[in-house]
């Protein structure tokens, strides 16, 4: 009888005096929602959700032959139960079974060779083991459990290192995916604000900003960031006489700025000084010389030199200078063209299939950088990248805090579901690309849903997992 009881519990009586405050909850609902909402067991096969395992097949399907001829597309999946006797987990651990369903894929084979044909076909795709009310499964009759497993939660995280050499403190802020290429913008020593493609590729964030087409050259990178401002020198020269005076005076006012406007002798027409130069005490002195009424320039304040000096050590003048030395430092030793190089970029970052924040990184990086970009935005956005770079650069000023990323908040917890979606995901590629091997391989005539299909590496990843 002993089988019967593990069921159903034994019933409890209580004989204290002090009554109980409430039930215990649900301790394994995570684990099995967690489930359901990977396999989605109890939906009808065509209105599934998004989610889990009909992510997973939409992502990889639909599967096209490289010259555009085949095309195997994804309909629905069904489970089947297994036939009886296995259909009961009891069973299934008094004779060393795995309690499972059968995955079985509705596929349908466009052959744009033999006249368009489609076949629709149910294809079995291997056993699925399935989960007990206790949130365990029977794997050859023995029950296992999985365990949730708390990994970096996706988003942005600013920290503080302390340089060495120098005693400085560095900032960085990581944007972390939960799939795809790391940025990390951090601030070095010489005060540059640079960029880290992937923990070790590393470039200039003007550059970096250029060449993911966010700003055409560095004149709209100082117009976005620094402001704006018109100094008339005219009453200032009537005020100070002296010229130490009036120099020191100069160089508080704008020494450090970007010259916006071109800067003629009045006199000789020629140029003093052209845009984008530097002020310096030099040309202080030569504008003095030449008694400028007004000059227009970029202000520099003392928060913003992290910028202007990254802006005077980029060399890069287009947009396409950009992405060719991005490209450069990604992949050393190729043949750069701008059209290579534009789409490995885009390919990075613009891409759901490669780059994919997931809501709940949308979530944390809309919160830690209070932005409002909509929550089904899983990719990267101009925002984010310049809230990023800016949080960066205020941490830089001794404003903001940083993060502690051992702190539970920066956490998140990946359960049953999503740990065994990784597992399938891997394998579904690896069948992807088989698929599209098989393609160019076999005969257009005699093709099958089957024939394309090896089922084998999914099903050792999901056996392997378990």
């Amino acid at each position: 009888k002993g089988c019967e009881l593990m069921g159903k519990l034994v019933e409890r009586l209580n004989f204290g005096r002090i009554k109980e405050r409430g039930t215990m909850p649900h301790f394994l609902e995570f684990q099995l929602d967690s489930y359901e909402d990977f396999l989605q067991a109890k939906e009808a096969p065509n209105n599934r959700k998004d989610k889990g395992l009909e992510s997973a097949f939409r992502e990889i399907f639909p599967v096209e032959s490289s010259n555009g001829d085949i095309k195997l597309e994804y309909v629905a999946y069904e489970l089947h139960e297994a036939e009886p006797p296995l259909n009961d987990e009891l069973e299934c651990k008094k004779r060393g079974k795995t309690y499972s369903a059968s995955l079985k894929v509705r596929l349908r084979l466009i052959n744009k060779k033999s006249g368009n044909e489609i076949q629709e076909s149910l294809v079995y795709f291997g056993e699925i083991p399935l989960m007990t009310e206790r949130g365990t499964f029977v794997i050859n009759g023995a029950e296992r459990v999985v365990v949730s497993q708390l990994h970096r939660s996706p988003g942005v995280s600013f920290n503080k290192e302390i340089n060495i050499q120098t005693g400085k403190d560095l900032f960085s802020g990581k944007i972390i995916p939960y799939k795809g290429t790391w940025l990390e913008f951090e601030t070095d020593k010489n005060d540059f604000l640079s960029v880290k493609i992937d923990r070790k590729k590393k470039v200039l964030a003007t550059v970096f900003l250029k060449a993911i087409d966010f700003f055409e050259n560095n004149t709209e990178i100082k117009d976005y960031f620094l402001e704006t401002k018109e100094l008339e020198l005219t009453p200032i020269f009537q005020k100070y006489k002296n010229r130490e005076e009036l120099v020191s005076v100069l160089r508080t006012k704008f020494e450090g700025s970007f010259i916006k406007e071109d800067i003629y002798d009045e006199e000789t027409g020629e140029i003093i000084a052209e845009v984008d130069a530097v002020i310096d005490e030099a040309l202080i002195e030569t504008i003095i010389d030449a008694k400028v009424d007004k000059v227009v320039y970029w202000e520099v304040k003392p928060e913003d030199k992290l910028l202007a000096n990254t802006v005077l050590n980029d060399t890069t003048l287009t947009k396409e200078d950009a992405v060719t030395e991005v490209f450069k430092k990604l992949r050393p030793g190729d043949l750069v063209t701008i059209e290579s190089a534009k789409s490995l970029i885009r390919q990075m970052f613009f891409n759901p299939q490669r780059y994919d924040l997931e809501p709940v990184g949308r979530y944390k990086m809309n919160k830690r950088l209070k932005l409002n970009v909509p929550d089904d935005e899983i990719l990267l956005t101009k925002e984010d990248i310049i809230a990023t770079m800016k949080y960066v650069i205020n941490l830089n000023n001794g404003n903001g805090h940083t993060d502690d990323i051992d702190n539970l908040s920066n956490r998140r917890v990946r359960g049953v579901g999503e740990l065994l979606l990784m597992q399938i995901k891997a394998g579904l590629s690896k069948m992807g690309k088989m698929v599209r091997e098989k393609m160019t391989i076999q005969d257009s005539e005699t093709l099958t849903p089957q024939s394309l299909l090896n089922t084998r590496p999914l099903n050792a990843l999901i056996l392997d997992f378990f």
